[in-house]
Formats: structure tokens, sequence, C-alpha cells
């Protein structure tokens, strides 16, 4: 019986990866509850918004672990890098990994980003996902996410993405598709104020608000919640998350540690430790 129960929390969290709270990385977007859509120059947008790794300016590496309502069964490792060629052309590339030995899926993905008329972003990402579970199958897949970002005036960002956007299947089931729309909003140097409208073929359309505050070069503060409407029956066909988290910037090394709480689940630590080359003169 537990393991049935496992293997339907392991399955559920799956498309949710795909769907509402995954296909993301990195504290920082953890601690702004997934809201970074619109969010530029962020190497954790491998698992976003594939166009905003753009603005980078300079190589990235960093991972990523989070204990997903701290379950052991439940457990992610993200893995990235970014290099930018110069202000036009940035690659990267990451993996990640999900589950335990009765239930596991990795995944690969290639991102490209181009700096178009030096307001706008657009980006590609390639995902190969293999998914294994002992006894009954594996499966690959390849998933196509594009995205975009422009800057609407000095204060204002505006970000899309489609996540799937080939609409793979497995065993004749497509996988979880989505769109978002974001807005980034920053009053001033030190406040980005984040909002995003989300929308899966699984799910209603769900609305996200995220804050980050920079007190100083060296330190992030970062808070989000969002209310999400799913297909149970009332009372139970909405659900609350909430976020918070906070990060380290010193001689070119990002410790960020954030954890997200889960109105019906729990909650949700994670940690991302990373390191910048040093910057271009």
């Amino acid at each position: 019986m537990h393991f049935l129960i496992l293997l339907f929390i392991s399955l559920w969290f799956h498309y949710s990866v795909y769907a509402q709270f995954q296909r993301l990385g990195g504290a920082r977007a953890l601690g702004l509850n997934g809201c970074n859509t619109a969010l530029s120059a962020d190497i954790w947008a491998l698992f976003s918004n594939p166009a905003n790794i753009g603005g980078l300016k300079n190589p990235e590496f960093s991972t990523y672990f989070e204990r997903r309502y701290n379950m052991s069964e439940l457990q992610y490792l993200a893995l990235a890098t970014v290099y930018p060629f110069n202000d036009q052309h940035f690659i990267g590339a990451s993996f990640s990994a999900f589950g335990w030995e009765y239930y596991k899926t990795n995944i690969i993905g290639i991102n490209y980003s181009y700096h178009l008329l030096r307001i706008i972003h657009l980006g590609i990402r390639l995902n190969y996902a293999n998914t294994v579970i002992p006894n009954y199958g594996n499966w690959n897949s390849l998933l196509v996410d594009i995205g975009g970002n422009a800057t609407i005036s000095k204060k204002v960002n505006m970000g899309f993405k489609v996540i799937n956007a080939n609409q793979a299947e497995i065993l004749g089931d497509k996988l979880p598709s989505e769109i978002a729309i974001g807005l980034q909003y920053q009053p001033s140097k030190k406040v980005k104020v984040l909002t995003e409208w989300k929308k899966s073929h699984l799910f209603p359309v769900s609305f996200n608000l995220g804050l980050e505050y920079q007190p100083t070069e060296y330190l992030f503060f970062w808070t989000g919640s969002a209310i999400s409407s799913n297909r149970l029956p009332a009372p139970n066909n909405y659900f609350v998350t909430s976020a918070f988290g906070i990060g380290f910037f010193w001689q070119n090394i990002k410790l960020d540690l954030a954890a997200q709480w889960h109105d019906r689940l729990g909650i949700t630590p994670a940690i991302s430790l990373g390191y910048q080359l040093k910057r271009k003169e």
C-alpha cells in the first residue's frame, strides 16, 4: 500500500514538474514561488523561459537540490551552465534528475537565446527526457520549449513562454503543455515586482506574485505566493502556495536558500550553489 501511494504521488509530481511548479530550477525561482517568466538574465531560465538566459554577462555554472514536500522519494537535482558568446548569442545546457528506485526521470536540455533589436530576447530549448519505471518500461521523449522577453521601458519587462510546444507524448498520452505570460516591474534598483499568469491543459489559469529585494550588492531576499485551481470537487478545488528565500553573492560565488509551502502537502526546502567567472573588463 505504501508503494502504491508513493507511486501515485511520484506520477502526480512528474506531471506537475512539466505543468505548473517545476521545469524550474534554482532556489531563486522557488523563493519567488515560480514567478520568473519575465525575470531576465537568469541562469535558471534554463528550466523556465529559454529567452531569459539572454543578458547574462559572464559564463556561469550552478547546481540545485530540493526535497519536495520533505520526502526522500521526491528529491530533485539540477545542473545548469550558460555561456554568453557576446551581447547577442547565448547558449546553455542543463540536466535534471528526479525519483528513486521505483521511478526515475532524467532530462537533458540545450538552450539558445538571441538578442534582437536591443530590446527583445528570443529563446528555444530542446529537452530529451528519459523516464524509467522498473518492470513497466522505459520511455524517451523530446520536448521543445520557446520563449521571449521584451524591454517595455526602463522599469518594465514582459516575458512569455510555451512549455512542450510540440505536444510530446508518452504511450499516446500528451505530456502537459503550459503557456505563461509574465511582467516584471522595477520601481527602484533594489526592488523587483513580478506577476505571472499560467495555463496548462491539465489545470485552469493560475496567478502568481513575486517580490525580490536587494538591500546590498551581496544580499537578496525573495518571496512569492499563488492561488491555483485544480480539477477536484469543491471545497478542495484550489490550493495556495507561498515561498521565501535568501541569496548571497560573494567573490563570484552564489549561494541561495529557499522554501516553498503548499497548504495541502507541506514544505519544500531547496538550495542552489553556483559560480560566475570573473567579469569581463
